[in-house]
């Protein structure tokens, strides 16, 4: 497998705008599920293997342990592990197949917050392992992404894919409320004006 790269933010817009899940409540924001996934991967698709045996995976860091639940839509599909060639059956093989591919890891990881139940309390708080102040990371970013008038002179056009979003120096800024360390590399994309 290809080493990971890591996102800079106008592909990872692109990726939530293109591949979120389309039954994914609306509450869980683009906005919100960015501070996410800079929180958790600094938007990179990897694999972190932990001592303790608690393996995730992807731009959410989705606990292996907790993918058997999309094991039956993967097997109804006929999709295959990467990997092996075999017909998803296990947690490893869901693993390989979102690493494997960015939009898949963005769908699959949008798809299990609806297996989650769905409801944004209950989705943020679960992956947050119950961590309030992970989830108020993720929520501060979110709040610094949202501007409100849609006329204001904080939203830009970004010229790789068109869309519209916030300015860079709000980008980085609220980046860093997630999680320190948002360079030019990942928001160089982003225009200034």
């Amino acid at each position: 497998m290809a080493q990971a790269k890591r996102l800079d933010f106008c592909d990872m817009w692109h990726l939530l705008e293109t591949y979120r899940y389309e039954q994914l409540t609306e509450d869980i924001t683009n906005e919100v599920l960015i501070g996410l996934f800079w929180e958790e991967s600094t938007f990179e698709n990897i694999r972190e293997q932990d001592p303790n045996g608690n393996n995730a995976v992807g731009f959410g860091q989705l606990n292996t342990r907790e993918m058997w639940r999309l094991i039956p839509s993967l097997k109804g599909q006929g999709i295959c592990d990467p990997v092996s060639g075999e017909l998803v059956t296990r947690n490893e093989h869901v693993a390989n197949v979102m690493l494997a591919d960015n939009s898949d890891c963005v769908w699959y990881t949008t798809q299990i917050m609806v297996e989650f139940g769905n409801r944004r309390g209950k989705v943020l708080s679960g992956w947050a392992n119950g961590a309030a102040s992970i989830v108020a990371k993720w929520e501060a970013c979110e709040k610094k992404l949202n501007i409100e008038d849609p006329y204001s002179d904080d939203w830009v056009k970004e010229p790789r894919y068109g869309h519209v979003i916030p300015r860079r120096a709000i980008v980085a800024e609220a980046l860093n409320l997630a999680r320190p360390g948002a360079s030019q590399n990942v928001v160089g994309c982003v225009p200034e004006w």
